[in-house]
């Protein structure tokens, strides 16, 4: 019969938050049974750190990209308390929706940190420190023929692991090309909604083109583009105040020596503990999300003089460290001593964090209580959290953003087509019926039936999913399955995670776009679990 698969370290999250297990909580630490519980369990404590240089270089920032405001201003000073912190690495034309679902969950967050006398700043950091690949230069629009996505690519001819701060934005001839790629899939849409609702989806076609087009002619660079796109929607259409952190911003840089130096010092220690909790987790039936470390693993990448992105080895030459590196497409060969401050200083410029000292660093520069996460890094935390603080690095409470499930009018058509043939259909009886028990919660506060009815919803979005895929090969389930779960290839699953953040803008309009993430957030809410919101023309 073979060995079973193991099970994805995200399930052992998501039982944590539910059951309360000890067996969570030695990776991610004390885990919030709702939204409620998270202020309960952040400390208090500040550390020290030069936030007044910290908050000039970011306040310059925020001006220079048109994105500052009053409410920025304010969450600008509150980084003195603490922070609550998600991220992304720069995506094409802006990225998956789920994006947008991390900046409401962000800003849904602080909010109730707010009313407890907590005021700690909501900010995003920019992962432009990662490097080039295809999950940075893809999204994904729904094809209005078929299960297929149309493709929206970067069409760049740059080196894999070009760091993505250095990636170029292609010009007029480019864009143009997306936005008549969006135009035939949107007009194949449009054909399916009549009159009134006809002319609403195509002021919200215009306006998001209109948003398109102006911070691309505003934009420098791919990473600049996605700033000044998720700056203008946070910060300008709704006037969240969110925080953007740059971090391959030059001035920066300095700020992660002492952390990087702080790692090397107890390299022993991390990887000793690191190692142990791989272990574990294969002995309790789970995939770690990275391999195991070896005492010449290196806290940053250098980023080559042809700005590849590459990986050294830290080797020890008596009483000195030595960071040697090759970069295989230029030829260039590094070799520089990582002793001390100093040191790090001359190569503060080349350096770039990695995903074991992203959360280090940013823990040392901006005090983080809150880390709002995707599934992916709630995986790798199960490893580099426990050895964090075997090192001595306080971490944060860790919390997985609720998965979105939204309708459109093509959608709810074609799911009623298909529940009235048993196939499986998130548009049933049984999923509306979940809905109106978690309103009716809400409405009598009544939290514990909140969290009946948001377990019932995920349950179901499941349970339809897997029906639906029993009967895939079929054409009408197969494109159910593409435009409502984004399932246009085996391995992809969610509308938020597998379309750009357009799709769901065009039923909501830009305006709303944002507020509809942050409504499905509530005090009750369970960390983690899907939920499906009737968005609609």
């Amino acid at each position: 019969m073979g060995t079973p698969p193991l099970r994805n370290i995200n399930e052992l999250y998501d039982e944590g938050i539910v059951n309360g297990t000890e067996e969570a909580e030695q990776f991610w630490g004390k885990l919030p049974k709702d939204f409620s519980a998270i202020g309960s369990l952040c400390d208090l404590m500040d550390t020290d750190r030069d936030v007044d240089r910290l908050i000039q270089i970011l306040r310059e920032f925020h001006k220079e990209k048109g994105i500052y405001s009053k409410r920025v201003e304010r969450n600008l000073q509150s980084i003195r308390n603490g922070s609550i912190l998600g991220g992304q690495q720069p995506i094409v034309l802006g990225g998956p929706s789920f994006i947008g679902n991390k900046i409401a969950a962000l800003v849904f967050t602080s909010e109730i940190m707010e009313k407890e006398g907590r005021n700690f700043a909501p900010v995003f950091m920019i992962g432009s420190y990662d490097g080039l690949q295809k999950e940075l230069i893809r999204s994904y629009f729904p094809n209005p023929i078929s299960p297929n996505a149309t493709l929206l690519d970067l069409e760049t001819d740059q080196l894999p692991n070009t760091i993505a701060d250095k990636i170029e934005l292609p010009g007029s001839e480019w864009f143009e090309s997306i936005i008549s790629h969006l135009e035939e899939s949107f007009r194949g849409f449009r054909k399916r909604v009549k009159g009134a609702q006809q002319k609403l989806v195509d002021e919200r076609f215009d306006h998001i083109i209109t948003l398109l087009s102006l911070v691309y002619r505003q934009s420098t660079s791919f990473t600049d583009m996605f700033i000044r796109m998720w700056g203008t929607i946070a910060n300008v259409v709704n006037d969240f105040g969110i925080v953007f952190l740059p971090t391959s911003h030059e001035d920066l840089k300095d700020f992660y020596l002492a952390p990087y130096l702080h790692f090397l010092d107890r390299i022993e220690t991390y990887t000793e503990k690191f190692n142990e909790m791989t272990r574990k987790i294969e002995e309790m039936g789970y995939n770690p999300s990275l391999p195991n470390r070896s005492l010449k693993y290196s806290p940053f990448y250098l980023i080559c003089k042809c700005d590849i992105r590459i990986n050294p080895d830290i080797k020890k030459e008596g009483d000195s460290r030595i960071a040697h590196a090759h970069c295989k497409e230029c030829g260039n060969v590094v070799n520089v001593p990582v002793n001390k401050i100093d040191d790090l200083k001359k190569i503060s410029s080349r350096l770039a964090p990695r995903v074991d000292t992203s959360q280090l660093v940013l823990q040392d520069i901006l005090n983080v209580k809150v880390r709002i996460s995707g599934p992916g890094e709630i995986a790798y935390y199960a490893q580099v959290a426990p050895s964090i603080r075997a090192i001595g690095v306080r971490t944060p409470v860790f919390v997985k953003y609720k998965r979105l499930f939204y309708n459109t009018p093509w959608n709810e058509k074609l799911g009623k087509l298909i529940a009235g043939r048993k196939q499986g259909s998130l548009h049933s009886e049984r999923m509306f019926n979940s809905l109106k028990r978690r309103i009716h919660a809400l409405k009598t506060d009544d939290k514990d039936e909140v969290h009946l009815a948001e377990l019932e919803i995920n349950s179901t979005i499941r349970e339809e999913y897997n029906k639906l895929l029993t009967k895939a090969g079929k054409h009408d389930p197969a494109v159910y399955l593409s435009w409502q779960f984004g399932r246009f290839t085996p391995e992809k699953f969610g509308q938020e995670v597998s379309w750009i953040w357009i799709d769901m803008a065009l039923q909501t309009g830009l305006n709303d776009y944002l507020q509809t993430y942050y409504r499905m957030y509530t005090t009750h809410s369970i960390p983690g679990t899907a939920y499906f919101t009737n968005t609609n023309l």
